[in-house]
């Protein structure tokens, strides 16, 4: 390590200075008894101090969002069980409309979690470098609805393939279904997706209606294959269409969920899937996609 001294006097006063290792420092003394030094590990201990309180601030901010957050998820969680509550005392179709409306509340409330999740990653304390994390992208495009699966969002189409007022499209297999949703730059939904768009035991509540969507009718007998979103009723809390009945539909695990326009209340149910091999296809099996937001 190379070290320079210098050696002066300069109005009775002796200066006295070092260069050694990046650091220079005098020392002063003379007549008027000036005696300073400028003190390295001082610095240093006071620079440390100063990012202590800023780490401490960003706690703080952290820990404040996290409490809002458990907040607002009480509250939202309370007017679900009363609107649940409240459902369970309704007959009829006014009991399906309230069921409706208390899963809606369900969905709100997973959304509202997942975006108070985001806000307190945002204002926590800043990694190495001091670059925060992105923001979670939300924007979905206009034929898609949003939903959110284990506290992140996914994009599903509102209509099956493809799309509102078209037939769908049947006869493709999970490989031809595939392949045309990778052509939007989309994919297939995983069942856990699908589900979660469809709604709990229908798109529209509780109790199956045979004229709420493309299903078997009163008699039991079965329709036939209709444009998308022909059934402006048969639409789940998420908004996505058609979610029962109409056309099965493949989901990346290589099985059909939803129904059919043939299906009654035991297949037409946002629960069931089947089975099917991947490279099979059927009149009755369609698709609908997913993709990320952004």
């Amino acid at each position: 390590m190379a070290i320079i001294g210098l050696f002066a006097v300069v109005g009775g006063i002796t200066l006295i200075g070092a260069v050694g290792a990046g650091v220079f420092y005098f020392v002063f003394s003379g007549d008027d008894d000036i005696d300073a030094v400028a003190d390295p590990p001082a610095i240093a201990e006071e620079a440390a101090a100063e990012d202590e309180v800023v780490e401490q601030d960003e706690t703080t901010a952290e820990e404040e969002a996290e409490k809002e957050a458990e907040e607002l998820a009480a509250q939202r969680r309370e007017e679900m069980a009363t609107a649940l509550a409240a459902a369970t005392q309704i007959p009829g179709e006014a009991h399906d409309a309230a069921l409706g409306e208390a899963e809606s509340k369900a969905e709100e409330l997973e959304e509202e979690e997942a975006e108070q999740a985001s806000a307190a990653t945002g204002a926590g304390a800043a990694p190495a470098g001091g670059t925060r994390a992105a923001p979670t992208p939300t924007d979905c495009p206009g034929n898609m609805v949003r939903i959110s699966v284990g506290g992140e969002y996914v994009c599903v189409d509102a209509y099956q393939y493809p799309g509102r007022g078209q037939m769908p499209e049947v006869n493709v297999s999970w490989f031809d279904a595939r392949r045309l949703c990778d052509q939007q730059d989309k994919r297939l939904c995983t069942l856990q997706e699908w589900r979660a768009a469809c709604g709990s035991t229908y798109p529209y509540g509780g109790s199956f209606n045979p004229e709420r969507c493309n299903t078997q009718d009163g008699d039991g007998f079965e329709r036939s294959l209709a444009e998308a979103g022909s059934f402006p009723e048969c639409r789940s809390p998420s908004g996505a269409y058609d979610m029962s009945g109409n056309v099965h539909e493949w989901v990346e695990e290589q099985r059909v969920a939803g129904g059919g326009y043939d299906s009654g209340p035991d297949l037409a149910t946002c629960s069931y899937s089947s089975a099917m091999s991947p490279g099979s296809s059927r009149a009755t099996v369609g698709f609908r996609c997913c993709a990320s937001p952004s």
